[in-house]
C-alpha cells in the first residue's frame, strides 16, 4: 500500500480516540506505528483499517495503560529530581521559611486554616496558568495530579489537626504543614514548567 494520506492518518487518529486514547503523545506515537503496518498491507485502506483494529484492540487498551503508568513514574522522578537541585531547595527552603513566619507571628488558631488556603489558593494562580492545556500531555497531567494530591494531603492534615484539643500542640503541625506543602508545590510548578516547554509546539 501506498504512503498514507492525511485524511487516512486522522482516521487512525479518530478511531484511537474513540478507544479512550486521550494523550495526544500516547496517540500520536499510535498512530505512527499503525500507519506503518497499514502502509505493509496490501488491499482496501478502510478494510485493513477495520480488521487492524478488531484484531489489535485489547493490545492498543494495554499499550494505552502502560504508557500512562510509565508517564505517571516519569512525572514523579522528573519531580524529586528537580527537588534535589541547590537552587530548588535554596527557594524551596525561602517559601518554607516565609510562610512558616507568618503563620506563626501573625495568625491565631482559628484563622490559621484559613491563611493556609489563602497561601495554596495564591499559588494556584502562578501554576494554572504555566498548566493550561496541560491535560492533552500524559507526562504533563501526571505532574499536575502531583500538585493536586499535596493539596488534597495538606486538606487532609488540617482536617486531622482540628480534632486536636490541645491549643499548644496543634499550632506547630499547622504551621509545619502549611508551610511544607508550600515549599512542595513550588518544586512541582517548577518541575511542570521545564516539562512544559519541551513539548510547547508539539503538542500544546
Amino acid at each position: 500500500m501506498a504512503r498514507l494520506t492525511t485524511e487516512q492518518i486522522q482516521c487512525i487518529d479518530d478511531l484511537l480516540r474513540m478507544l479512550q486514547v486521550e494523550f495526544l503523545d500516547i496517540r500520536y506515537e499510535m498512530v505512527d506505528h499503525i500507519a506503518s503496518e497499514l502502509e505493509a498491507m496490501e488491499g482496501d485502506f478502510k478494510e485493513n483499517l477495520k480488521v487492524y483494529f478488531v484484531m489489535n484492540k485489547l493490545s492498543i487498551l494495554q499499550q494505552n495503560e502502560i504508557a500512562k503508568k510509565a508517564a505517571k513514574k516519569k512525572a514523579l522522578k522528573l519531580y524529586f529530581k528537580t527537588m534535589a537541585e541547590p537552587m530548588v531547595i535554596a527557594v524551596a527552603v525561602v517559601m518554607f521559611t516565609i510562610v512558616y513566619y507568618f503563620a506563626q507571628y501573625y495568625m491565631e488558631r482559628f484563622s490559621l486554616s484559613l491563611y493556609g488556603n489563602y497561601v495554596l489558593m495564591v499559588l494556584i494562580v502562578p501554576f494554572a496558568i504555566v498548566s493550561w492545556k496541560n491535560k492533552k500531555v500524559s507526562l504533563l497531567r501526571s505532574m499536575v495530579k502531583i500538585y493536586s494530591s499535596l493539596y488534597i494531603g495538606n486538606q487532609i492534615v488540617m482536617i486531622v489537626i482540628l480534632f486536636i484539643e490541645n491549643d499548644a500542640v496543634i499550632m506547630l503541625p499547622q504551621r509545619i504543614s502549611i508551610s511544607f506543602m508550600a515549599a512542595l508545590m513550588l518544586v512541582v510548578m517548577v518541575s511542570l514548567y521545564r516539562c512544559r516547554k519541551h513539548y510547547v509546539g508539539k503538542y500544546i
